[in-house]
């Protein structure tokens, strides 16, 4: 298995917890103070974790103007994500709900943004991106009560 496949799979086993510590704290902090709570604690641990690196391995910091304005703009995108998700959580969402409908939805989309992109078509993701799709809207419905 690729050292890719591997990461993807732990990023989306910390994704899980990620929802679910997130709807604890939901009810118990108003949202945008949460959503910047979880942006510190990122920046913390990030930090810690860079200069780890750059001590251990010395790797050199790359740093470009070009990736800094997307992370700057992914930071403000996981802002709103926060913020979003504390809120809808808040609301009375259940995990098993929300979590797929957040993770499906941003699958679906971040897939057809990499077609339009240019990333290959093929009959598998197409039919496995209808499902997701199709599970989404399912979820969403049900959960709203219609």
């Amino acid at each position: 298995m690729k050292n890719g496949v591997i990461l993807a799979l732990l990023a989306s086993f910390l994704f899980g917890i990620w929802n679910v510590t997130n709807q604890l704290a939901s009810k118990h902090i108003n949202q945008v103070l949460g959503a910047i709570l979880i942006s510190v604690s990122a920046t913390i641990v990030g930090s810690i974790v860079l200069f780890c690196l750059h001590l251990y391995y010395k790797e050199s910091i790359q740093i470009e103007a070009k990736g800094v304005l997307w992370a700057m703009a992914t930071g403000v995108l996981a802002f709103f994500i926060d913020f979003s998700t504390m809120k809808g959580y808040n609301s009375g969402v259940s995990i098993s709900t929300l979590a797929p409908i957040l993770v499906g939805g941003s699958v679906f989309f971040s897939s057809i943004i990499g077609f339009a992109m240019g990333d290959s078509f093929s009959p598998v993701k197409i039919l496995s991106l209808s499902l997701i799709f199709i599970g989404v809207i399912t979820l969403a419905i049900v959960s709203s009560g219609g």
